[in-house]
């Protein structure tokens, strides 16, 4: 009995052995080649002279795939998972501040371009986030389009320009950027005005001709309305110097004091223009020989102004306006006292003879 116990307790020891061997050289994967097995030529194993230990695992036979792949897999493809979560999680947060920025500068840029092309002042109105980033945005766009709207303003005030120094209208609204349309408006202004001068002057000089030359067969009409009256002006300037001159033709043959003889000129307007200046010249004659000779009468001599060469005429009147005051002066005192108050009223008798003779 006591023997039979004892093989007993000796049978379960070697079975707990062999149990433990079994497990651990189960679990043992030991080295592995390539393909993740291992040879076993005593087949400790008991699954032949070679077996696997894919990732570690218990040694196994598998013929097609792996039985842990799947599962290797799935814990590989679990972490890659979460790692690529957290990337794109990372990258997501990164994009989209990026596109804030982007959005903030775009806005920012629109505005201060829109402010600068359309001439306004210079001011940034924003309290939102990257407030540095919105005015830097903003004195780039302000820049630039005071940039492009000063370019365009001095082709706007040229064409303005060129178009009013031909003297052409512009009545309709070329632009719908109100300072280009003002450019416009100034060039345009500063060209009709140009022109206006021009030709008013053109005018002035052609009226001035035709009127001294006495080219009275021009076609008026073929001058702008606006201009006509500034023709007619200096025409009418360039007759009265050409009838002047008729006239003082006139006027120095009346102090010839000759009898009046008609130049016969091929129109009758010269001819009328003569006879004209010969008139006044003789009532001037008339009114210069009475002052010389009354001049000379008082004792005094004094040649008028503005009358021309009339020097010999006046001294010849002075001298007859003298001689008879001597000869009066002479008769007085030959008179006796009672005789003193008709020599008076002689006198004034004869002074005002010698003046009706003149």
């Amino acid at each position: 009995m006591r023997k039979n116990m004892k093989s007993k307790k000796l049978i379960s020891l070697a079975s707990a052995m062999f149990m433990i061997s079994a497990i651990s050289v189960d679990a043992h994967s030991g080295r592995t080649d390539s393909s993740g097995g291992h040879k076993d030529n005593k087949n400790k194993s008991g699954l032949g002279s070679y077996h696997y230990h894919c990732g570690g695992h218990p040694a196994h036979l598998h013929t097609n795939g792996c039985p842990y792949n799947g599962s290797s897999n799935n814990s590989s493809s679990s972490s890659s998972s979460n790692n690529s979560s957290k990337s794109s999680s990372s990258e997501s947060s990164i994009n989209s501040e990026e596109k804030i920025k982007q959005e903030v500068k775009t806005k920012a840029y629109n505005a201060g371009y829109e402010d600068g092309y359309k001439g306004n002042t210079q001011y940034i109105d924003y309290s939102g986030s990257y407030t540095d980033l919105y005015e830097e945005k903003y004195n780039e766009g302000f820049y630039i389009g005071e940039k492009k709207l000063n370019s365009e303003k001095e082709l706007a005030n040229k064409k303005g320009y060129d178009i009013g120094i031909k003297g052409e209208n512009s009545e309709s609204k070329l632009y719908e950027n109100e300072v280009l349309q003002q450019s416009f408006v100034l060039g345009y202004s500063t060209g009709i005005s140009e022109y206006k001068e021009k030709k008013s002057n053109e005018y002035t000089n052609l009226g001035l001709e035709n009127g001294k030359k006495d080219i009275d067969n021009f076609d008026i009409n073929t001058i702008e309305e606006e201009f006509r009256e500034v023709y007619i002006e200096n025409f009418n300037k360039g007759q009265e110097e050409l009838s002047n001159h008729y006239k003082e033709n006139g006027y120095k043959f009346a102090f010839t004091q000759e009898e009046y003889k008609s130049p016969n000129y091929d129109k009758e307007k010269y001819n009328n223009w003569y006879k004209e200046g010969y008139e006044s010249g003789v009532e001037n004659l008339k009114k210069l020989k009475d002052t010389a000779y009354n001049d000379g009468y008082d004792g005094s001599y004094k040649v008028p102004e503005g009358m021309g060469d009339v020097e010999d005429i006046y001294s010849k009147y002075n001298l007859k306006g003298k001689a008879d005051a001597k000869k009066d002066s002479t008769e007085k005192l030959a008179v006796g006292a009672g005789v003193v108050v008709a020599g008076v009223f002689g006198f004034g008798y004869f002074k005002s003879k010698k003046k009706k003779e003149l």
